[in-house]
């Protein structure tokens, strides 16, 4: 009977999870974003996709929510071309946005019952190029600024199918940073990967954007 009822709480968490009619609503009807590099990987007939982690950025917040940065390189091996882009993957829960609710939490074991939800998105080379300039101009001179009372700035980069938003605000008296990765193809509008706590690591991001640019010059 366990086993079961197993079987029916993940069939119907795959399918709330899974669902496009579900998950995507109004809002999502629309046709995905994709980038230059989404749209090799799916052009290819013949390639190999590598993922470089020995040169990986990572933010990640007190509740292990992560965002990660790689480099990544498609290759299509009929031709011999290469290009060089970015792989984004976040991480963040939904804490039982899905009403799993107790029964879920008994039967999957998930401790708290939170649903833990795992994106990926990727940049080619002019967004990155973008997205550097975004981080030294926007960024990175802003992390230290002190705002005026009850005063709010918001910084926004979105490419195709990421976007970066730096949030400056006031609380409680004091000035707050608070950096957000959000997937544009998202399921759930006003869910995503936020730090506040990390947001002076934008420079290792920008060190392997940098690395990735590099790289493409090569090629």
């Amino acid at each position: 009977m366990v086993k079961m009822l197993k079987s029916i709480v993940i069939a119907v968490f795959i399918w709330f999870g899974c669902n496009p009619l579900y998950a995507q609503g109004e809002a999502e009807a629309k046709v995905k974003a994709r980038s230059k590099f989404s749209e090799l990987i799916d052009k290819i007939t013949f390639s190999r996709l590598e993922i470089d982690e020995s040169e990986k950025a990572v933010f990640r917040s007190g509740t292990d929510e992560y965002v990660e940065f790689f480099p990544a390189t498609i290759t299509d091996l009929k031709t011999g071309e290469v290009v060089q882009g970015l792989k984004i993957v976040t991480a963040y829960d939904l804490n039982d946005e899905l009403g799993i609710g107790s029964l879920g939490n008994a039967l999957l074991n998930t401790g708290k019952g939170n649903v833990r939800m795992v994106e990926t998105g990727f940049m080619d080379v002019s967004e990155i190029e973008q997205l550097v300039y975004f981080f030294e101009q926007y960024v990175n001179p802003n992390l230290s600024i002190e705002l005026a009372k009850k005063n709010t700035v918001i910084y926004e980069f979105k490419s195709a199918e990421i976007i970066i938003r730096l949030l400056i605000e006031r609380e409680s008296g004091k000035t707050k940073e608070t950096l957000a990765v959000l997937m544009t193809n998202r399921p759930y509008y006003d869910k995503y990967f936020w730090t506040r706590s990390q947001v002076s690591k934008t420079a290792e991001v920008v060190k392997v954007l940098k690395y990735i640019l590099a790289k493409a010059k090569t090629k």
